[in-house]
């Protein structure tokens, strides 16, 4: 959620991507990682924030070798699940722009 807002520079998505890393106990210097545009230590983490990263923009800008060095760490679930998240994330933010 938070690659994604801080994509489309959504201060609401931001709020709210933060409150729940903060809800599931994510330490600063992960977060803060996400937020400079570096890579998490974990490497799971890090092939998450790749993937988000690679799939925020629209159009989405996915290359084949981004999506080898995912799928290898990544199970299809996981990759499934943010595809997901970030899709949501998408809605979340064009309805802002519409609503308000």
């Amino acid at each position: 959620g938070l690659v994604f807002a801080n994509e489309v520079d959504n201060q609401m998505l931001r709020d709210q991507a933060l409150a729940l890393l903060d809800a599931n106990g994510v330490d600063a210097t992960t977060i803060e990682a996400v937020s400079s545009g570096a890579a998490p230590n974990d490497e799971v983490t890090a092939a998450v924030v790749t993937f988000a990263r690679a799939i925020a923009p629209s159009p989405a800008a996915v290359t084949d070798e981004t999506a080898a060095d995912v799928t290898s760490t990544l199970t299809p679930a996981q990759v499934i699940e943010v595809a997901v998240y970030v899709s949501v994330q998408q809605c979340m933010h064009r309805m802002r722009l519409f609503y308000g």
